[in-house]
């Protein structure tokens, strides 16, 4: 944006790393979608939300840590991040929306702060090495963990609702 406080595109051809510049506020809904070289992105402590898709198709991004003035993980923000392996989600962060990790395929465990009470639909969903999670006590709601490799699952005692078919494909879960 004009006073750089909104990233509205990263260059699609972007390699390596990319490290969005200190002061901007806001990256917007598909900003850095489908840069499937990117394997490292830079979120400044200034970030304040990240819009839906904003990191859908970086298939080759490995690890992220998310800025601790965020309150919510959007819908599908990284969908078909493919060697995802690790997500640093601050305290703070009280929504993981719909799809917001669906297949991240090299994903296999991720802890999620006190702060969370929500996990939207399909979430986890084909999540194909996913093998844990320890959910936080203040979660109320349960989206999607279908097609994961979870073995175990601890469902907390504030749980309200679990979408149908949240576990469904789950062929290596034992306990619940």
């Amino acid at each position: 944006s004009a006073d750089g406080t909104t990233l509205y595109y990263c260059p699609s051809a972007s390699t390596g790393t990319f490290r969005i510049p200190e002061g901007v506020t806001t990256i917007s809904d598909r900003a850095c979608s489908d840069c499937k070289a990117l394997q490292n992105i830079e979120i400044p402590s200034t970030v304040t939300a990240i819009g839906e898709d904003a990191f859908y198709g970086c298939e080759k991004l490995k690890r992220i840590e998310l800025p601790e003035k965020m309150s919510t993980i959007e819908n599908s923000l990284f969908d078909e991040c493919q060697a995802l392996e690790s997500v640093i989600i601050p305290d703070g962060i009280t929504k993981i929306g719909s799809a917001a990790f669906y297949r991240c395929r090299s994903l296999e465990s991720i802890v999620l702060p006190d702060s969370i009470t929500e996990i939207g639909s399909s979430a986890f969903s084909e999540c194909n090495h996913l093998k844990s999670i320890v959910l936080p006590n203040n979660v109320t709601t349960i989206g999607g963990f279908r097609e994961s490799s979870l073995e175990t699952f601890s469902i907390p005692h504030g749980v309200q609702e679990i979408e149908y078919g949240s576990f469904s494909y789950c062929r290596k879960l034992k306990h619940i």
